[in-house]
């Protein structure tokens, strides 16, 4: 749906046992964005985790493909080695979580060596939310904006299954019961 977030979920359509119609599920969409189209430009300062990597992957650019998670080493910090890892935003982004805790946003290498975490906005724009959307919300806290982000379901995913829905049963009496 082309969301460069690698967010593997299960969706299940349930339809009365009375209908013939089986509910199709919408086709998947090629992905053509990957994090440098989500990153913010002017990142602020607090958003820096190092200004080096300390612990590269010898020729990690070698082994990147597109649509994938082009992993490029881990940072030194106490934590699980998922929240160590950095990725290279020519790919995409590891599935998003609540991010409670504190450093536990994805992180990304720039161009420049520095390293950096993803901010709540991009957080929101990788769960397919717009930048206007998100600025409805400026008065929660970072946190809760993390949180949300990390809880929500990938808008174009479920713009396309309640799509082919209403595109398949549209003749048919909805939300009868």
């Amino acid at each position: 749906f082309n969301v460069p977030q690698n967010r593997e979920r299960v969706f299940v359509v349930s339809i009365r046992e009375e209908r013939e119609e089986k509910y199709i599920f919408p086709e998947p969409v090629k992905l053509e964005k990957n994090m440098y189209d989500i990153l913010i430009d002017e990142l602020p300062e607090g958003n820096f985790v190092m200004e080096h990597l300390l612990d590269k992957r010898p020729h990690y650019e070698e082994s990147f493909q597109e649509g994938t998670l082009n992993y490029v080493g881990m940072i030194d910090m106490r934590g699980n080695e998922s929240i160590r890892r950095v990725y290279h935003p020519s790919g995409i982004c590891p599935t998003l979580t609540t991010m409670d805790g504190g450093h536990r946003q994805p992180k990304f290498l720039l161009d420049d060596g520095r390293v950096r975490k993803l901010t709540p906005q991009e957080c929101w724009r990788l769960m397919g939310f717009s930048d206007e959307q998100y600025e409805k919300i400026d008065f929660q806290s970072n946190r809760q904006k993390y949180r949300q982000a990390g809880n929500s379901i990938v808008v174009p995913v479920l713009e396309g299954i309640f799509t082919n829905l209403f595109n398949q049963f549209r003749n048919c009496l909805l939300f009868s019961f």
